[in-house]
């Protein structure tokens, strides 16, 4: 059964409940990108306006000085450098608290979703393991639980954090400019119509790539653990080329989900760049009829990068996202999968060991037709 993408994430943090609130932390800690995204582009504007212009220092500056204190050209690009510094600081520490946590729990909650899988398959029949081979429960338990962690703490969470970004941004634009803000506004719509119907293609190719991945690891198993009859028969040479043939299906798929993932990415760039060019022209306009100053301007295209940013990244994330979804889609199919043979709750224990046993009314099969 193939679930949707809302189903599928919705059951993985219903699995993931105890990590609830690791992952709070995370989301929290991406809250953080927005005030350190939003103050980035100041520094410049102080400088521009008040340093190169004729603008006063804003009061959230002046309150470090004393009252009647001299503002000079000097004085201003002072505080604007160390205005950057003191921002790229912040960032960079914001960034490596970010990276030890994501480390931590992704690598937890991987560890526990591998226990789980390993414990259920060793649990499945062998009829099981006789239809879909060794290599594909490897291939399960190793890299498609990797991509747990991908979903939840590399791609769901910084999502969540640039749409907050984007939203914020625009609503800065809107005090700045309304104009500014219903240009940004206009592109989402498109933008968000191209993510969809590219998430739709990569989903269903996906599927596929996983499957000739799987098939190439099978190929390597097999011959491996059968390398004294490989060798006996002098078979190297055409299981080199199974092998060969079983991975190039891999990577055609791949090269497909690179087209289609660059030609809406193109797409997504022209649009933005469209977007872009029409900021240049109403931004200009405005400084030069003296509606706006140049630092204003500088600040909203500062900004503008900040919305449009998030924009592309949640566009060109799709293709890895859908990867994803797809892995833990694989691994809930294994985890659905009933025992074939249940052990009867009341089955008689037992009690003592005697050196003779005979079968009544028993059968077995491999399958219910053989």
């Amino acid at each position: 059964m193939k679930y949707s993408s809302f189903q599928l994430i919705k059951r993985i943090f219903r699995n993931a409940r105890q990590f609830w609130p690791r992952l709070l932390v995370l989301f929290l800690l991406g809250l953080l990108a927005t005030p350190i995204a939003l103050l980035k582009p100041y520094a410049l504007k102080l400088m521009i306006d008040s340093g190169f212009g004729a603008e006063p220092v804003p009061g959230f500056i002046r309150v470090f000085f004393p009252d009647r204190f001299d503002f000079t050209f000097t004085t201003i690009i002072i505080i604007s450098a160390v205005l950057v510094i003191l921002i790229a600081l912040i960032e960079n520490l914001y960034g490596f608290v970010s990276w030890l946590m994501e480390t931590f729990v992704g690598e937890k909650m991987v560890l526990y979703f591998r226990a789980l899988l390993f414990n259920h398959i060793q649990r499945l029949s062998l009829a099981y393991h006789d239809r879909k081979g060794s290599a594909d429960s490897l291939y399960r338990i190793q890299w498609d639980t990797m991509c747990i962690r991908s979903l939840l703490v590399e791609q769901l969470s910084p999502l969540l954090s640039a749409f907050i970004t984007l939203i914020s941004m625009i609503a800065v634009m809107f005090m700045i400019n309304p104009r500014f803000a219903i240009i940004a506004l206009c592109i989402i719509p498109p933008l968000f119509f191209l993510t969809r119907r590219s998430s739709k293609l990569l989903r269903k190719d996906w599927y596929k790539v996983k499957e000739a991945e799987t098939a190439a690891m099978t190929v390597l198993h097999e011959v491996l653990n059968s390398l004294r009859v490989v060798k006996s028969f002098g078979r190297e040479d055409s299981e080199g080329e199974r092998f060969f043939q079983s991975s190039d299906h891999a990577v055609k798929g791949h090269m497909k989900m690179a087209r289609i993932g660059a030609f809406f990415s193109f797409l997504i760039g022209m649009l933005i760049a469209t977007g872009t060019a029409l900021f240049f022209y109403i931004g200009a306009s405005f400084v030069h009829s003296g509606k706006m100053t140049l630092g204003e301007l500088t600040l909203v295209l500062a900004y503008l990068a900040q919305v449009f940013g998030p924009l592309q990244s949640i566009s060109k994330n799709m293709n890895e996202v859908q990867s994803s979804l797809v892995s833990i889609d694989r691994i809930f199919s294994v985890l659905d999968e009933e025992k074939e043979v249940v052990e009867d709750p009341h089955a008689a224990r037992l009690q003592e060991v005697k050196g003779s046993f005979e079968f009544k009314e028993v059968s077995f099969s491999y399958q219910s037709d053989k």
